[in-house]
């Protein structure tokens, strides 16, 4: 009896394995079918239509506008825009921190205005591993790109 009992063990193990392949198979297969119908070939699908029809030509009058000096407007003053002094910021990249906490802490001394924007940025200079701990004193008016330099440790 005992030796039944673990031939049908043995074979609901099999049977469970084989069906497992079967669905994993399957879904890469589905995935792989899937990235290959790329119509390359159809142009049927799409008109290509040429540039130099795609591209609208207006051609727009600029009025002549006769100003009488009586009547002219006299512009009021405008306030001049304040210029805020750059002044340093001190700031400490512990050991361990991720560039994600990096940005997060310059966000806090209002040297970046968005964390996103900086993690893309370090990225798309290929320094996302060359952020390096320290402490750091920068203008406050510093580019994002010159500060990514100084926190990888390199020239531009």
């Amino acid at each position: 009896m005992e030796k039944i009992k673990d031939y049908l063990y043995d074979i609901s193990d099999i049977l469970l394995s084989l069906l497992l392949i079967a669905v994993i198979s399957i879904s890469i297969t589905y995935k792989i079918t899937d990235a290959f119908t790329i119509k390359i070939f159809n142009p049927a699908s799409e008109p290509v239509i040429p540039v130099s029809e795609q591209i609208e030509v207006v051609e727009v009058e600029t009025p002549i506008i006769e100003e009488n000096p009586a009547e002219a407007e006299i512009e009021e003053p405008v306030d001049p825009i304040e210029v805020k002094p750059s002044t340093k910021v001190n700031f400490e990249v512990n050991s361990g921190l991720t560039g994600y906490n990096i940005a997060e802490l310059l966000l806090e001394k209002d040297l970046i205005s968005n964390v996103n924007e900086f993690i893309v940025r370090v990225e798309e200079l290929g320094l996302g591993n060359k952020l390096r701990s320290g402490t750091f004193n920068v203008p406050s008016d510093i580019p994002m790109d010159d500060l990514i330099y100084i926190i990888a440790g390199k020239k531009r």
